[in-house]
């Protein structure tokens, strides 16, 4: 019998664990080993975390000018031995920055986050747990607080346990570092050990191409043998610039013509007058070639960018249903202006010739992840949000089984 596993309080009793990274994962490619210099802690980051994780700090820098506003929530993953931490996941956990853009929660929003963290530190038999907490930084510095570090002792007991933070910024790459506990306590108001790049590319080791020529270099061999180089042709009323200069300079030198005294003031004037009736048509051709082009643009260079830098679609809820062992974990964009603006929400699961419905409400369509133990190969999931009593919003995704 299938079962699904939300992350509300009222359905923990049906939960079903995360697999471990023996399941999912292994490539060690896929992953960024953080070591500090002279420490005995290692972190194993998986780089889809890394991906994941930027496009949420993203969204938040990008809410309001200047510094953003910060998220954080729930590091998941195992343990590994004595001495390593994996972390293969997380949870957000919102917050409504009651006191401004920092991440500093509400006690409302301290027990929301400790029934995320007690959930996943009671699923039996998963190795899934736990293994710290993580927040955007958009303040001054770069360094944990007493208020993360107290939310860490309450939250993630375990000794090997991290603290996460992130540093977003609009030019550069954003920059990640880790905290944990040694000898004398957590670190506070220092830097990481060690920062590095936030992003998957360059942990990675992707590299960008590099221009190998400049125009100088190109135009040398011609420079060398005395050619010259023929002005660069563009299509203008029928001819071709390029075929009009190599026509001209088939002409001899000494062709020329002068013109003077009223004959020449004469020809001037009808010139003025000609080139003005001519310019007329050819301003509002180019104005029109100027607006289709910069719509293009638009078009091109809105779809090159981050997805975490794109403005949100209000009709996109980008439902997703990926393979997490035995189970389907199914994911929704939290951030959706679909998501963030419906009262509730309903999960359709057809599973082989079953049906079945979940309601959700407000809190757990912001969590944006359930996950369903299915009894078929083919899984077909719809995601109705309603944004009013009159309207509604749907998804549909198909899961199959490898």
């Amino acid at each position: 019998m299938s079962e699904v596993i939300a992350t509300d309080q009222s359905l923990r009793e049906i939960m079903d664990p995360l697999p471990g990274s023996a399941e999912t994962g292994t490539n060690p490619a896929d992953r960024y080993l953080w070591a500090p210099p002279g420490k005995e802690i290692s972190v194993q980051l998986d780089l889809d975390v890394v991906e994941r994780l930027l496009a949420d700090v993203l969204r938040g820098f990008g809410m309001i000018p200047k510094r953003g506003v910060e998220v954080g929530g729930v590091l998941l993953g195992e343990f590994v031995d004595a001495r390593t931490v994996r972390v293969t996941d997380y949870e957000m956990v919102p917050c409504q920055h009651s006191r401004g853009s920092s991440y500093l929660l509400s006690p409302e929003e301290t027990e929301r986050l400790r029934g995320v963290c007690d959930r996943w530190l009671a699923t039996p038999g998963g190795r899934t747990t736990v293994v710290g907490l993580f927040r955007s930084h958009t303040r001054e510095g770069f360094h944990i607080t007493p208020e993360d570090a107290d939310l860490l002792d309450r939250m993630a007991p375990d000794p090997q346990a991290v603290m996460l933070l992130v540093k977003p910024y609009a030019t550069r790459v954003s920059v990640g570092g880790f905290f944990f506990r040694e000898e004398g306590g957590i670190r506070r108001m220092d830097s990481p050990y060690l920062e590095f790049p936030f992003r998957r590319r360059e942990l990675a080791g992707e590299e960008q191409e590099a221009v190998s020529a400049t125009a100088e270099s190109a135009a040398a061999p011609a420079a060398q043998t005395g050619q010259r180089t023929a002005p660069p042709a563009f299509s203008f009323g029928g001819y071709n610039q390029g075929e009009k200069s190599a026509m001209s300079e088939s002409i001899t030198a000494e062709q020329s013509y002068s013109f003077s005294g009223d004959a020449a003031e004469e020809t001037g004037q009808k010139k003025r007058k000609r080139s003005g009736w001519v310019w007329i048509p050819l301003s509002f051709i180019f104005l029109l070639l100027g607006v289709v082009l910069g719509f293009q643009v638009a078009l091109s260079v809105g779809s090159k960018l981050p997805s975490g830098l794109r403005p949100p679609d209000p009709f996109t809820m980008n439902l997703q249903a990926n393979q997490s062992g035995t189970s389907v974990h199914v994911r929704w964009d939290r951030s959706a202006p679909a998501i963030q603006n419906a009262p509730r929400g309903v999960l359709h699961i057809q599973d082989g010739a079953a049906e079945q419905r979940v309601d959700l409400d407000s809190l757990q369509l912001l969590n944006g992840s359930v996950i369903y133990r299915r009894a078929a190969e083919n899984v077909k999931f719809r995601l109705e949000v309603f944004t009013s009593d009159k309207s509604s919003l749907s998804e549909t995704v198909e899961f199959k089984a490898h």
